[in-house]
């Protein structure tokens, strides 16, 4: 099973986007099977930091692009470091967590943020993917190629027994805390990222 099956089953960040990644894998890398396989590799990441642009470079940046995606991917994006996927999703989760009502810094909630909403935060089995794909993530970005199906196989396993168990705050009688806001958690209940050494702020 390939690590995009293993980790992001049921991540359908658009429709066609796949094909079209591999379009443009092959027109790159096509004549070197090694480059190409470590990009099938990459493919649900490179999906998930393209449906995670917004927040952090303004909305829609290639929307008067054809392709908006391979037009993203033609800008030569390099993939984010395990750091950088942290500050991601401390901006997502900042955005879906903003109230829906009032103002936000002092202004109302702006596009960007209302993307991400839809596209991350939605009452569907998608956006529920990504966010576990974005709590990943970082874990991902700093696994050697040997160990990600391993490692992978351990994140499924945890995410599984949380939906079971899920984390309830301090008291543990609290609303369950969706697994994005408790990858983050830290302190006496630790969450995923600091069980697997990652600095947390």
């Amino acid at each position: 099973m390939a690590i995009g099956d293993a980790l992001l089953e049921g991540f359908q960040p658009m429709v066609d986007q796949g094909t079209q990644y591999d379009v443009w894998l092959r027109n790159q890398f096509g004549g070197s099977p090694l480059a190409y396989g470590y990009g099938q590799q990459m493919a649900p990441w490179q999906q998930l930091q393209y449906m995670s642009n917004p927040i952090s470079g303004g909305i829609d940046l290639y929307g008067g692009a054809a392709n908006p995606f391979t037009a993203w991917l033609n800008q030569g994006q390099s993939p984010l470091s395990a750091a950088q996927w942290q500050t991601r999703a401390a901006d997502i989760t900042a955005a879906l967590n903003a109230p829906t009502t009032g103002t936000v810094g002092g202004g109302t909630l702006d596009a960007s943020q209302e993307l991400i909403r839809q596209r991350f935060g939605a009452a569907n089995e998608n956006a529920e993917a990504r966010q576990r794909a974005l709590a990943f993530a970082p874990i991902m970005a700093g696994t050697s190629r040997a160990l990600r199906g391993e490692i992978g196989n351990v994140l499924s396993n945890i995410y599984q027994d949380y939906q079971m168990n899920p984390y309830r705050g301090a008291t543990g009688t609290g609303t369950p805390v969706s697994f994005l806001n408790w990858a983050q958690q830290t302190g006496a209940a630790p969450g995923l990222w600091e069980q697997f050494n990652l600095p947390t702020a």
